[in-house]
């Protein structure tokens, strides 16, 4: 029944894409997409039946050793190597999550770690080193950085940081990527403009607030004028899914697919929001707690497509691959 259902899902996912090509096409926009080693097996079944829709594909990820040195999950080597064999450009994306060896949790998304690496000189220069080795053992077109949370002070060498990393890997004919979030003071610091920089286009709302839309079109707007005054080669990104809020809990992450089926499963209707385009539905479970649900449909990425684009943007990276029934993008 897992199978059948599975697949079920993947011939969604197909109907979804064949609808979003042709609007892409028409549009003259690009999709890339982000493929994640925790959700491996789903999110590579979505982008081979959706390869032909994705111009390229960024594997996520690596991370940290509490030394400083790159760990990579056993599951990135096996997607490696399927992405290989689709021929298609592919990234390599490093995250700032640190994994212990004392067996402390995770430390996710450690803007400290990464500013104390990057003002030691000896630790910079062996993270260059590293980052390029890994990425030239790869079938990687080029690097990607998704180094987050990090203060203004942290930002000055970063951006030297970029353009030391960034020379070396044009010199081994590698391209780079800098992920942005939407608080990076970017109108503060002397970015490099040879390289790309992708804007995370969503957190408008999340596990650090009550209920609403991942982005809307005024955060979309803002973020886009932020990036035409600062950088040159511009990307933007959206987060599929949503989350479903319960008061005194943190919010739970779904999936578009999750989201969908709990709202079959209590058998209620979804509401447009006209900011945002995104829909939402309330439900109460067992013990009689009221819960809010936000995400996103075909609609809801039509909408913050076409807002970024009357912007001037027209390059574009989903988070994520895994768990959508991307026939929903059809209005693509």
């Amino acid at each position: 029944m897992k199978k059948r259902m599975f697949m079920v899902g993947v011939g969604i996912i197909c109907l979804f894409l064949v609808g979003c090509y042709g609007w892409m096409k028409w549009e003259k926009i690009e999709f890339a997409a982000w493929i994640v080693d925790w959700d491996s097996e789903r999110g590579m079944e979505e982008y081979k039946k959706a390869k032909d829709i994705f111009v390229s594909s960024a594997l996520f990820g690596g991370y940290f050793k509490e030394d400083g040195s790159l760990y990579f999950p056993e599951a990135v080597e096996k997607m490696k190597e399927e992405l290989k064999a689709l021929k298609k450009p592919m990234y390599l994306t490093i995250v700032n999550d640190v994994f212990y060896d004392s067996g402390k949790d995770i430390q996710q998304k450690d803007g400290n770690f990464i500013k104390a690496l990057l003002k030691d000189p000896k630790k910079r220069k062996d993270h260059i080193e590293e980052l390029v080795s890994a990425v030239q053992k790869g079938p990687f077109v080029g690097l990607e950085l998704d180094y987050e949370r990090l203060d203004e002070e942290a930002w000055e060498n970063y951006s030297v940081f970029i353009k030391e990393l960034g020379q070396i890997l044009e010199s081994k004919n590698k391209k780079l990527r800098i992920v942005l979030e939407p608080k990076s003071p970017i109108e503060k610091v002397d970015l490099p403009l040879a390289y790309d920089y992708v804007m995370m286009a969503y957190n408008l709302y999340g596990y650090h607030s009550g209920p609403g839309p991942k982005a809307d079109k005024e955060l979309i707007k803002a973020l886009c004028n932020k990036m035409k005054a600062n950088v040159s080669n511009r990307q933007l990104a959206f987060s599929l899914g949503g989350f479903d809020w319960v008061e005194g809990e943190k919010p739970q992450a779904l999936t578009y697919s999750e989201a969908e089926a709990l709202r079959i499963k209590k058998r209620v209707k979804a509401t447009r929001d006209g900011a945002s385009g995104a829909i939402w539905f309330r439900y109460k479970d067992e013990k009689g707690h009221a819960h809010e649900v936000w995400y996103a449909d075909k609609i809801t990425l039509e909408s913050w497509v076409r807002q970024a684009y009357k912007e001037g943007i027209s390059r574009f990276v989903i988070w994520r691959l895994g768990g959508n029934l991307l026939s929903e993008m059809s209005g693509l």
